[in-house]
């Protein structure tokens, strides 16, 4: 009756084991996960940060122009050129 006991207490350990690793593994994904999505976004946000400097005194000039009633010439996108004119885009500018 001891050996039963024993291996049952063992098996009964190895099932507690299993379900706690279990548990601990996908917590530790989620965390990975969340770690990724977190580099991901910080990543899109310094991109966004660095461009706004660039970006802004555009920005500005372009209102300014406004302002004073002049006409602001924005070129097209590539996918639009060509669509409408059914020729192919113009790649050298990219």
């Amino acid at each position: 009756m001891a050996d039963f006991t024993t291996a049952l207490v063992a098996f009964v350990g190895v099932l507690a084991g299993g379900y706690v690793n279990n548990f601990l593994a996908e917590d530790y994904r989620r965390f990975r996960d969340a770690q990724g999505l977190a580099g991901a976004l910080a990543g899109e946000l310094a991109s966004h940060g660095s461009a706004s400097t660039i970006l802004r005194p555009n920005l500005d000039i372009a209102v300014e122009h406004v302002r004073q009633g002049k006409t602001l010439h924005l070129p097209s996108t590539l996918f639009l050129t060509a669509r409408s004119s059914n020729r192919t885009p113009n790649t050298s500018a990219c």
